[in-house]
């Protein structure tokens, strides 16, 4: 007598690769979110790193011409601080923007000519059809009639405040005869059009006038 071995096929139902496949799909959706939020954070990451750079390198600068700073009283052209706000509506719709301008005498040693030379330098934000940006301009005060030469300092700058200390009080602009006892500079930076990812540096200079 023979014995028959009935054999059954073992498989998933239709409901089982439902809930296979929804799964699947939720880990998948969850997976990608993750992705592309950490992905983000990174790139704004990179991003703020890199305006923290352009601001560190600005101040670098200016650092450097206040302690080349000379007296008003000798030149005839003393520290003087303009403060004016504005909207840039080319770029950021209606957000006002510090728009100080700062210029003040120098002497620095060129290594071209082995002189002395006395500059008349200037730090304004430059707006236009560009990305707003720091520009630092410099006169000769023994040529001044001479055309002003201009270096781009850090981009992506929209806005600038400058604040000035006389041992009592801090003012908004400054046209005394004699230099303020410290500056403070403010920049404000924006990547591009992200208003959202708007932030502000700050950094106090003391002055020595030689």
């Amino acid at each position: 007598m023979s014995i028959r071995t009935i054999r059954y096929k073992s498989g998933f139902t239709m409901l089982e690769l439902v809930v296979v496949l929804s799964l699947m799909g939720i880990v998948s959706t969850i997976g990608i979110t993750g992705f592309f939020r950490m992905t983000t954070h990174f790139n704004t990451l990179q991003e703020n790193l890199r305006l923290n750079k352009s601001a560190a390198n600005a101040f670098d600068m200016m650092l450097q011409d206040f302690e080349n700073l000379l007296s008003g009283r000798v030149t005839g052209n003393p520290l003087h601080g303009i403060h004016a706000d504005t909207e840039d509506s080319l770029h950021f719709w209606r957000i006002p923007f510090e728009d100080d301008t700062i210029t003040f005498p120098i002497e620095i040693h060129n290594p071209l000519t082995q002189l002395r030379e006395r500059l008349l330098v200037t730090y304004a934000v430059e707006r236009g059809p560009n990305e707003p940006r720091l520009v630092r301009s410099t006169t000769s005060l023994q040529e001044p009639e001479a055309t002003p030469s201009s270096v781009v300092v850090a981009d992506d700058v929209a806005g600038m405040r400058l604040q000035y200390f006389d041992g009592n009080t801090w003012h908004e602009k400054w046209s005394a005869p004699v230099h303020p006892i410290l500056v403070r500079v403010s920049l404000s930076l924006i990547a591009g059009d992200r208003t959202d990812g708007q932030f502000a540096r700050t950094a106090t200079f003391a002055l020595q006038v030689h």
